[in-house]
């Protein structure tokens, strides 16, 4: 596939096409080409990047009810479209945000150490109720958040947050 760069801009009076030369002859900087191109190494690890930082901000801010695709995209330094296009193979910004904050409460139940109602841990990985993050839960996991403490306590030791769980893709 060959790469072309843009050298004049469009002229409406007479309406010819601007010339366009090959990535090589145009003297763009070397990674630009890779960086347009879908797919690519670099375009992957600058996607994975960004997906880490997003990643990092929702788990900031998981008690926040009112995180969502703007102020996500603000807190990231990322455009709105950028923001959205990069987490779309996850089903989209809200569904992501509540795949994160489902996998937190997941995190907290399968330790011994937790003895939080399930009020308090829907409030603390920001879900509206108890019974919003059991629905929630049992969607994604496919069972309830005390079934799934139970089987994780019932483990003796071994970390169920990984393994022993259904995912759900969406």
């Amino acid at each position: 596939m060959r790469i072309f760069r843009m050298v004049a801009p469009l002229n409406s009076a007479t309406s010819e096409r601007p010339l366009a030369l090959p990535e090589h002859e145009a003297s763009a900087r070397p990674a630009l080409a890779d960086e347009q191109v879908e797919g690519s190494p670099t375009a992957k690890w600058r996607n994975a990047k960004r997906i880490k930082v997003v990643c990092e901000v929702i788990d900031r801010c998981l008690a926040d009810r009112s995180l969502d695709g703007e102020s996500l995209a603000r807190a990231t330094h990322l455009s709105r479209s950028t923001l959205y296009r990069l987490v779309a193979p996850f089903g989209g910004v809200g569904s992501f945000i509540i795949r994160r904050r489902l996998e937190a409460a997941r995190d907290v139940l399968a330790a011994h150490d937790h003895r939080d109602t399930l009020s308090e841990l829907a409030e603390q990985v920001g879900f509206a109720s108890a019974s919003h993050l059991s629905r929630a839960f049992l969607d994604h996991f496919g069972m309830r958040p005390g079934e799934f403490r139970t089987a994780a306590r019932n483990q003796g030791g071994s970390d169920l947050s990984n393994e022993g769980v259904r995912l759900a893709d969406g």
